[in-house]
């Protein structure tokens, strides 16, 4: 063997052994995971076995096993399809057994030639049938799926194709292209570089087949791909043949492998998000009147708010707006009280999440304007917008692009933040317009949104009264068995037998009286004047009832008085639900930690665990809604009321969750400096 050929395929093997090492660390992924550990592990045995320059059957039965892995792999895939790859699936859940029949037949081959020449043909039929998967895989994925499965998705076709062109090559001459072989390593080991990538991405080995939607303008998008790629592969010709001629004995396997390489470098290119929009916008710009297809822009966007599957209606606004402009991370703000708008959803968005006082410069700019805001057309000339000043946590964010306010009639629901597109361009005023429609379409139909929650709260709330109606029925009982034995004890107080039965009765009513308060989570209470309260006082105290159940609860509180505007016994109700909850969320092996801030006239308790956390769709959509619980013993009632007494006391309650990171939440409340009258 040439000293090419065994540091092409040395290299190939150890790129194919840390691919399967990187698969194997990965937490999940199940029998995908386990499949592409598979396919990486034989693709180094194999790749190793050509270095070692072992037994040419020997070969033969690796490379045979590595295609099986590779097949099987995409054929878990596309069962994962359904309908939509439900042809594909078929075929190759036949074809991936076609590599293990040739394994059978190689042995065979010796005795019966003609089986050797079916081992070959299968060779040439293994890259079509893995080329057809990947099509087929790629056509069916949805443009999130397409993100996490874009690169694995490269280099395996990069290997197949390869494949396709040393076999074909081939049975065309009727031997192996010594430059080709040799160069097969090098294509391989550059292969895993997407592969390693995309295993980086993906968090989870499960599919994403949400079919996209395809605009009318993409036959211009294709043409120019087309030509491009036409230019670029003749370059590329040109400087391979300038290669070949100047590499010397290298330059047969050099010339190959910057082929491929290329191959590899435009099919990125095209996967490129960042490069498609770029592209689109040239289109837009030279080849058409106006920027957008409207009728397509529209239908796109009803079609996003409208899929009720697809996530909570904020996600889907924030999606659909986002995508407009070719914006990669965005989120939403939404009036969730009469004091402030706050985040209500977040996509790939990695900036400040404060919350927006409704009357702060730019809430009021934006519900008295409804205008866009361009953030660096606001930073150049703040006069373009009557001199409006960008909030701290917005200007701290430099990949912050639009805001965008969601006007319905005359109220000002919420606001968007946009990140800058993936390809740059400024904003004109078709932009704006559509923009601005969109906008209104959105909030009228979070407005509806809203006002559908409010009256399902209303209606749980009733629900919750009538359940609630037994409660006076069995105090009114006991009130009254009780009073029937106060006037009898003034008769017959002084017979022992009457006073076992008074004792026996006073027994009764107290287990009825704990049983109805075991039933009834919350009381019903109207709102009490609030005093000075001293936070640090209250949490020591209350961390010192704390530790006696949960011996892992920790403090970082200051000496010094932290005076605030509160009702005492419902601020002691709230913090000591939110501890209660953090501990059971932490577990008896779990940690929560209390804290003290103060900041611009706030004072701040915050409530830490490292529990298992909860994602912002169940925090917005389900952790404050009256009678809602996960639990079997709860009635769904504390984070609400948690929520409605603070606010009562002029303050606000956050949660900050992320699935795996545990929970924070923060109770802010005005800060009181001086004696109250």
């Amino acid at each position: 063997m040439d000293l090419v050929s065994l540091t092409s395929h040395g290299l190939a093997a150890l790129a194919f052994a840390g691919f399967a090492v990187l698969v194997a660390m990965a937490r999940n992924g199940g029998r995908h995971r386990l499949l592409a550990m598979a396919a990486g592990l034989t693709s180094a045995l194999w790749s190793a076995a050509i270095a070692a320059e072992l037994p040419p059957l020997v070969i033969l039965g690796l490379e045979l096993l590595r295609n099986t892995a590779w097949l099987w792999l995409l054929w878990t895939l596309l069962c994962a399809g359904g309908e939509r790859t439900r042809t594909a699936a078929a075929i190759l859940g036949v074809g991936r057994f076609l590599p293990l029949a040739a394994l059978v037949v190689a042995f065979l081959g010796g005795a019966v030639p003609v089986l050797g020449s079916l081992v070959q043909m299968q060779m040439l039929v293994v890259p079509v049938l893995g080329l057809l998967a990947l099509e087929n895989l790629l056509r069916a994925t949805g443009q999130a799926g397409r993100w996490r499965l874009k690169y694995p998705f490269l280099g395996l076709g990069l290997i197949f194709a390869y494949d396709l062109v040393l076999y074909a090559d081939m049975h065309l001459l009727g031997e192996l292209d010594p430059a080709f072989f040799s160069a097969r390593g090098f294509v391989n080991a550059l292969a895993t570089i997407p592969l390693t990538v995309g295993v980086a991405r993906l968090k989870e080995w499960s599919g994403d087949w949400d079919i996209d939607i395809h605009a009318s303008r993409k036959a211009a998008l294709h043409s120019m791909a087309l030509v491009a790629c036409g230019l670029y592969l003749m370059a590329m010709g040109f400087i391979g043949f300038a290669i070949r001629e100047a590499g010397g004995v290298w330059g047969g396997a050099l010339q190959v492998t910057f082929m491929f390489a290329g191959l590899l470098v435009m099919g990125a290119v095209f996967a490129s998000g960042r490069v498609l929009s770029w592209a689109r916008m040239i289109i837009r710009k030279h080849f058409f009147s106006y920027k957008y297809d409207y009728r397509e822009e529209w239908l796109r966007f009803i079609r996003m708010l409208s899929a009720g599957e697809a996530g909570s209606l904020s996600a889907r606004v924030l999606r659909a707006m986002a995508d407009l402009m070719d914006s990669p991370a965005g989120a939403l703000w939404l009036k969730r009280s009469d004091a402030a708008y706050v985040p209500e959803m977040v996509w790939n968005y990695h900036g400040p999440r404060a919350c927006e006082p409704v009357g702060s410069k730019l809430s009021t700019f934006l519900a008295d304007t409804g205008w866009v805001v361009e953030l660096d057309e606001l930073r150049a000339d703040p006069a373009l917008y009557q001199g409006l000043d960008t909030p701290d946590w917005l200007a701290a964010h430099d990949r912050a692009w639009l805001v965008v306010p969601l006007v319905h009639r005359t109220e000002m629901l919420g606001f968007l933040v946009l990140d800058r597109s993936r390809a740059p361009r400024r904003l004109d005023w078709e932009d704006r317009d559509l923009l601005k429609t969109t906008a209104t379409h959105a909030a009228g139909a979070l407005a509806e949104e809203l006002m559908a929650e409010a009256l399902r709260e209303a209606r749980r709330l009733e629900d919750f009264n009538r359940r609630f109606a037994f409660v006076i029925h069995d105090i009114k009982n006991v009130v009254g068995q009780m009073s029937l034995m106060l006037d009898n004890f003034r008769r017959f107080g002084d017979r022992a037998d009457f006073r076992a039965e008074m004792v026996e009765t006073i027994d009764n009513s107290v287990s009825r009286l704990r049983s109805l308060l075991e039933r009834l989570s919350v009381e019903r209470r109207q709102p009490a004047p609030l005093g000075r309260t001293d936070l640090t006082d209250l949490l020591n105290r209350l961390v010192r009832q704390w530790r006696g159940t949960f011996p892992n609860v920790h403090a970082a509180i200051p000496d010094d008085t932290a005076m605030v505007a509160a009702d005492e016994p419902a601020l002691v109700s709230v913090l000591d639900n939110l501890v209660g909850n953090a501990a059971a969320a932490a577990g008896p092996h779990g940690h929560v930690d209390l804290s003290l801030s103060r900041e611009a006239g706030e004072i701040t308790v915050v409530v830490a665990d490292d529990g298992p956390g909860m994602d912002m769709e169940f925090v917005n959509d389900e952790l404050f809604r009256p009678l809602r619980t996960t639990t079997s013993t709860g009635w769904g009632i504390g984070a609400w009321q948690a929520r409605h007494l603070v606010r009562e006391m002029g303050g606000r309650l956050e949660v900050d969750s992320e699935p795996g990171r545990g929970t924070i939440v923060r109770v802010a409340l005005p800060q009181q400096e001086k004696a109250m009258p």
